[in-house]
Parts: C-alpha cells; structure tokens; sequence
C-alpha cells in the first residue's frame, strides 16, 4: 500500500519530467542504425585478409559464452544458498 504510493508518486514524478521535454525526431544517422551496423560489420570483414577478424570474432564469442555460463552458475548457487538456508551467499 505504501509502496504502491510511493512507485505512483515517482512515475507521475518522472512523466511530468518527461512531458517538459521538447519532442523530437531522431537524425537519419541514428534512425539507419541497422545499416550503418552492417556498413561497419562489412568494413571489418575486408580486414580477413591481415587480421583473422573471423577467429577473433569466435575466441570473443567463446569469452562471453564461458562467462555468462560462469555467472549463471554463480546466481544459481547463491539462489540456492539462500533458498536451503546454506547461511551464505557462495559469492
């Protein structure tokens, strides 16, 4: 109850904050982005011919795979931890 009103009273906050702002519209530079993404990606794969661009591309794949799977793991314990009431956080 008194959360509620204190979410209420934040987001009419933000939304009159927000309604001050002028509207406006975004530059076509930011509105292509899918295109100046694929223009970049492009640009990057000419350099396979000095830079193996495609073997850093995995080896970084692999980094971010290995430690959103090491994080998931870590959440996981924690969760546990605290649900079996292991008295720790296992961080």
């Amino acid at each position: 109850m008194i959360t509620e009103a204190i979410i209420k009273v934040f987001a009419g906050m933000a939304s009159f904050l927000i309604g001050l702002l002028p509207s406006w519209t975004p530059p076509s530079w930011l509105a292509d982005v899918t295109t100046t993404m694929g223009d970049a990606i492009g640009y990057i794969g000419m350099l396979n011919g000095w830079v193996p661009v495609s073997a850093i591309g995995t080896v970084c794949g692999f980094i971010l795979a290995a430690g959103a799977i090491a994080w998931g793991i870590k959440i996981a314990r924690m969760v546990l931890s605290v649900a079996t009431g292991g008295g720790g956080s296992a961080a």
